[in-house]
């Protein structure tokens, strides 16, 4: 793709889902690891997407984790883009959708008054 500039995806795939434990995950994404996969699987079904000839749809998982870092830590846009190797409008994007799922599936069952 001539469009599209060359990123790294390593830390993600290769650091923290397969080294870190559960101190590291608690600590950078304020949640364990356990908590972090539950939460995909609810917000699953309104924020899974279909590849298209252009490229490969982010997983679940990396668009809710893309979203935790941006709210947990006070890094930059451009910072988040250089550790998860993806666009700076895809951090805002995956931000708003989780948001947006976040609200639309789970508001009711857990928020109480």
């Amino acid at each position: 793709r001539f469009w599209a500039r060359e990123t790294s995806t390593d830390w993600w795939d290769r650091i923290v889902l397969q080294v870190w434990d559960e101190s590291q995950w608690l600590r950078n994404f304020r949640m364990r690891k356990g908590t972090f996969l539950e939460l995909c699987d609810l917000l699953s079904p309104a924020l899974k997407c279909q590849d298209t000839r252009m490229r490969a749809a982010l997983t679940v998982q990396k668009r809710v984790a893309i979203a935790l870092w941006k709210l947990a830590t006070p890094d930059s846009y451009r910072s988040v883009v250089n550790q998860f190797g993806v666009g700076k409008s895809t951090v805002g994007v995956a931000v708003m959708q989780v948001a947006n799922a976040i609200v639309e599936l789970l508001l009711s069952k857990v928020v109480t008054l």
